[in-house]
């Protein structure tokens, strides 16, 4: 039986309401909306985070992706809407969040960095420009380790090209700490950034400054933002994940993946192709391998298309399974980004122009392991092709520089309709269980409708991931609050009972809180019983071949915490008794005068 903390607990219920279903669901909005970034809540639901209508916004959808709530943040010129792209919602431990992106309506120059600190229901607490008199774009932002901020984007205010990466750390108010901008004499722009086990920083992007055309870049910096290493390479970086091995996987924008180790060193590089691919993001599953999510084309009547495409691989980077979904054959779709809500269950976010929108919408995909997802879905077949190490060292300028404004607008509420393309739900499940005692050991055994897996919390911090039946022995007696937590793959239900743990008679005897007298005995066995918590006791006495001369229920006198056995009518010699109460039983012999 393995024993779980409760926080893991906690995670493992948010799995359990994601393994409720396999779905396709339509956010609408208004004009060319779409998801961005998409991260798992520790309720099981998702924040989302987009652009649409010249704003930014984000939506807070429940495990079935139904819209809980959601907000635009803005002003009034556009934010985030260059077509760039660029921009990220993170989850903060406050249960918060922090939207990042860029701004027109606020700042010092054409476009700003545009950061927006939210609470848990998507209110602003504050907000921040960050760049210069010229064109500046955030793109990503993570809660650092100390409980601050780094926010990457691409900068024309600052640096020695015309425009360079951007980083921007912050303490947990949006007061920066240090700036950054790395490049050479053309154009850098970082596409995803994360924080390493280190304490220190790698992000990835495009340059034009090193190479030839445009190429992705690939650097590790340490906690104050000084390059460690870095890397150039053929292509353009859209996304990268951390590894568990320490190292680093590339998603290229022609759908390249790039296993870099924790120096930088290629490890292998294979492209997946199907009908023009494009790489928009990439994630490390649980069992090793990656979820790769983009868009494939598709040319219909002359006129070119688009659809999601999702391509799952094992740690190696072969192929296990590769679809689309969409309007296939019909208007456009697209894939953003991807995440896994269960152990090989997968979400994937992004845009549709043409499936069950006026306009254009968030597109929600739910899948099992094998990428089922209920409907508009087609497996197709996927070139795979090894490439050899292109790779190739840069020097980056470093330089610093920034101007901070503090903005307020009102957010507002964000137009909503969501509805559901197809799906597929389960039974519910209601927990129920009975337990029993026997001294400091328990015995539960669970009674609940439709379920398939059991979590117990035993009232003293243990808690089990077990069978549906189990037995228990506490180390100390006392009064515990039981309870079980019974889940399928789609529903989850808490039940909950007091049950008494008491001391054993065996154990009441060696602690001298059970005591005969007297022995011998003529007429009455007094049996003193200390802190015994049970009413119901039962004697019994045999003789030595056997026979049974008592077998009956006997009183228990609570004040004084003593039992009186009249034995005066056995005839003299020795005799066997026996007491059975709630805490066990006890036997001994005793001699009649």
């Amino acid at each position: 039986m393995l024993k779980l903390i409760k926080v893991l607990i906690l995670i493992m219920f948010a799995n359990f309401l994601w393994g409720q279903s396999v779905f396709q669901r339509i956010i609408e909005g208004s004009d060319y909306a779409g998801c961005n970034s998409v991260k798992l809540l520790d309720d099981g639901g998702l924040i989302l985070a987009g652009t649409d209508a010249g704003d930014l916004y984000a939506v807070r959808t429940d495990h079935l992706g139904n819209v809980i709530w959601a907000k635009a943040y803005g002003g009034v010129f556009s934010e985030g809407t260059n077509g760039w792209g660029g921009m990220e919602i993170e989850t903060i431990s406050d249960g918060g969040f922090a939207l990042v992106g860029h701004t027109q309506s606020f700042g010092a120059g054409g476009k700003d960095v545009f950061l927006v600190r939210m609470d848990s229901n998507g209110n602003t607490i504050w907000a921040k420009t960050y760049g210069g008199v010229l064109d500046d774009w955030g793109s990503g932002v993570q809660e650092t380790m100390d409980g601050g901020l780094i926010i990457s984007g691409r900068t024309a205010s600052f640096g020695v090209g015309s425009t360079d990466a951007y980083l921007i750390r912050t303490d947990s108010s949006g007061d920066t700490l240090w700036t950054k901008t790395y490049g050479g004499s053309e154009s850098e722009s970082i596409s995803r950034l994360r924080q390493t086990s280190d304490g220190g920083f790698a992000f990835g992007g495009y340059t034009t400054s090193f190479g030839i055309d445009t190429n992705f870049f690939f650097v590790k910096t340490d906690s104050t933002g000084f390059i460690d290493w870095s890397k150039v390479s053929t292509g353009r970086c859209q996304d990268f994940c951390l590894t568990s091995d320490g190292g680093y996987m590339v998603m290229d924008l022609t759908f390249r993946l790039t296993k870099l180790n924790d120096t930088g060193a290629v490890e292998w590089e294979k492209s997946y192709d199907y009908s023009g691919s494009t790489g928009s993001s990439v994630t490390e599953l649980n069992d090793g391998g990656f979820l790769g999510v983009g868009s494939v084309d598709v040319l219909v009547n002359s006129i070119l298309k688009s659809d999601v495409y999702v391509v799952r691989t094992d740690i190696n980077g072969d192929t296990i399974w590769t679809k689309v979904y969409g309007d296939i054959g019909g208007e456009h779709d697209g894939g953003n980004a991807g995440i896994e809500v269960d152990s090989a269950e997968f979400l994937i976010a992004g845009w549709t122009l043409g499936l069950n929108v006026n306009t254009s919408g968030i597109y929600l995909i739910k899948t099992d392991e094998n990428g089922i997802s209920g409907c508009n879905e087609a497996s197709v077949p996927t070139v795979v092709q090894d490439w050899a190490d292109q790779s190739f060292t840069a020097t980056f300028e470093v330089s610093s520089g920034t101007v901070v404004n503090s903005v307020s607008f009102n957010d507002t509420s964000y137009y909503s309709l969501d509805s559901a393309l197809c799906l597929t739900a389960c039974d519910s499940v209601t927990s129920q269980f009975s337990g029993t005692s026997m001294a400091t050991t328990v015995s539960l055994i669970d009674s609940s409708n439709n379920a398939s897996g059991w979590i117990w919390d035993l009232g003293n911090g243990i808690i089990l991931d077990t069978l549906s039946t189990i037995t228990y022995t506490y180390s100390q007696p006392g009064t515990y609050t039981i309870c079980l937590t019974a889940y399928n793959n789609c529903d989850s239900s808490t039940s909950c009972q007091v049950i008494d743990v008491t001391t054993s008679l065996n154990q009441l005897m060696r602690q001298g809180n059970l005591s005969l007298s007297p022995i011998p005995t003529q007429e009455s066995l007094r049996i003193q019983m200390i802190n015994i918590k049970s009413q119901l006791i039962h004697a019994r006495v045999l003789s030595l071949d056997g026979k049974r001369l008592v077998d009956k229920p006997v009183t228990y006198d609570e004040s004084s915490e003593t039992i009186f056995l009249n034995v005066e009518f056995l005839d003299p010699g020795v005799y066997i008794l026996t007491l059975f109460a709630q805490e066990g039983f006890f036997t001994r012999r005793i001699v009649k005068l």
